[in-house]
């Protein structure tokens, strides 16, 4: 049983949600696969960090055990405090990020569509879209991306053929990010990918495939999240290191982060969060673009006081509040330039 400072605050505190409360602009939302050792249990957790460092009440990085439609969901897009839209049992939604009350009948969320396979990253994508990648599906259908609004699907892009041959099926995309172009996808299938490493591209616009965007020189490395930056450079999680690439996918910066498998950036830019939970190094970083040489922030996850046997050993979803996007879903804030 997991007893925590969260646990007993929500016991006496009146039966709403407070889920609406942490989603604030410039928040970070991590949720992380826990197992217990020993126990055969495992638990997905949603923690909301909201800057600053650990205190005795909350923690760095409190965990949310109020009601929420995005706990538990695995994939989940906040461009807007009052826009959260997060998938669950291969089903997307929107919420409005309210508070409402046990019993309403509205609970401020909404059904958009629902997919045959499993689905991973969600993304903004050109005309104000979204675009979600399946991870996969059977050979004869073959994995696609998915383009949709909050009206439904608007359009599938059928991804070349990568068979999973042990699992008889095709493989499509873990992390997606759209180009500034509006037609470019970068997409990476982490460890699935019988060629680990690779950052792949995909026109949208063309429906074609097109090259490689960047191929690793060591076969140690496992492309995870993708990000375009405001000055054009693509960041890349390798499992090994953070590398920035130039827009042609050539070396820009390289930060060491063992295991890191997640990205995500500030709403203006500057800087960006990146994620490697396991069983030894249960922290997240915050680096600073205009900085590159200092060393990152560490934040710890969960409250160093409140003891569990559960062990983060997994990310499954980092996100930040308002985002910066290559491809905008909201108004810009004031992107940073970087020499």
């Amino acid at each position: 049983m997991r007893l925590r400072l969260s646990t007993f605050l929500f016991a006496i505190l009146p039966v709403f949600s407070l889920s609406a409360v942490p989603y604030l602009a410039g928040n970070v939302l991590l949720e992380n696969h826990s197992t217990a050792p020993g126990y055969g249990l495992t638990s997905n957790d949603l923690w909301v960090y909201l800057g600053g460092d650990y205190t005795l009440l909350t923690g760095g990085m409190p965990l949310i055990y109020q009601p929420s439609p995005i706990a538990g969901a695995p994939r989940f897009l906040i461009p807007a405090p009052n826009t959260i839209i997060y998938e669950k049992g291969r089903t997307v939604s929107v919420w409005d990020g309210s508070t409402h009350f046990y019993g309403e009948p509205d609970t401020g969320t909404r059904d958009i569509f629902t997919a045959d396979s499993d689905l991973a990253e969600i993304a903004p994508a050109r005309f104000g879209h979204f675009l979600v990648a399946e991870q996969w599906n059977t050979p004869d259908a073959g994995a696609k991306l998915i383009e949709f609004n909050f009206a439904g699907v608007v359009a599938e892009y059928p991804l070349p053929t990568i068979l999973d041959t042990a699992h008889d099926r095709a493989l499509g995309a873990s992390h997606i990010e759209v180009l500034s172009d509006g037609c470019t996808v970068l997409y990476t299938l982490g460890l699935d990918d019988p060629n680990p490493g690779r950052v792949h591209r995909f026109n949208i616009c063309t429906g074609a495939a097109e090259a490689d965007f960047w191929v690793p020189s060591s076969s140690t490395e496992y492309a995870g999240s993708v990000r375009q930056l405001p000055n054009g450079n693509v960041l890349v999680a390798t499992g090994k290191s953070i590398r920035e690439l130039t827009p042609e996918g050539g070396p820009a910066y390289e930060w060491a982060f063992e295991n890191v498998t997640h990205l995500v950036l500030t709403p203006d830019g500057s800087g960006f969060y990146a994620a490697g939970v396991d069983r030894q190094q249960q922290n997240f970083r915050f680096y600073n673009l205009y900085s590159r040489g200092d060393p990152p922030k560490s934040i710890q996850i969960g409250n160093p006081e409140m003891k569990s046997i559960f062990v983060p050993d997994q990310v499954l979803e980092l996100e930040v509040v308002g985002e910066w996007r290559a491809a905008p879903v909201t108004p810009r804030t004031r992107a940073v330039r970087h020499h």
